[in-house]
């Protein structure tokens, strides 16, 4: 149901026109573990690869508290923005839903970052 969800939200912000520029930070939950060697961490990064979104790991993200956590950052990519969630137009809706249960239960951390049509930068908070 929800994966039906999320491709009906995409078409019909498609045909309205209203898509908005996003980038997102990925972190595991287990800080400890380096975030290089994490498999979660390589799934998601690989399925982002696959849909034409590059990615590359940095240690800081705009707003962050913490200066040495180590995320996944995502090129700018084209995406749809709803009250419940940001969903990357190219993704398939399955994992579109998938990453959004991992952060609903806290397995990663997932940031965005909205650009506006002049290219600003604004947290989605």
């Amino acid at each position: 149901m929800y994966i039906n969800n999320i491709r009906e939200w995409i078409d019909r912000r498609l045909k309205n026109d209203e898509i908005t520029k996003v980038r997102f930070y990925i972190s595991p939950k287990d800080c400890i573990e380096s975030i290089y060697e994490n498999k979660l961490i390589a799934e998601i990064e690989k399925m982002f690869k696959e849909i034409g979104i590059n990615t590359n790991f940095v240690d800081t993200i705009p707003g962050a508290f913490n200066l040495n956590r180590n995320y996944l950052e995502t090129d700018k990519f084209d995406a749809i923005v709803e009250y419940c969630g940001v969903y990357p137009i190219k993704m398939d809706a399955k994992n579109s839903a998938w990453l959004s249960a991992l952060d609903n239960c806290g397995e990663i951390r997932i940031t965005v970052v909205t650009y506006d049509k002049d290219d600003n930068e604004h947290m989605n908070l």
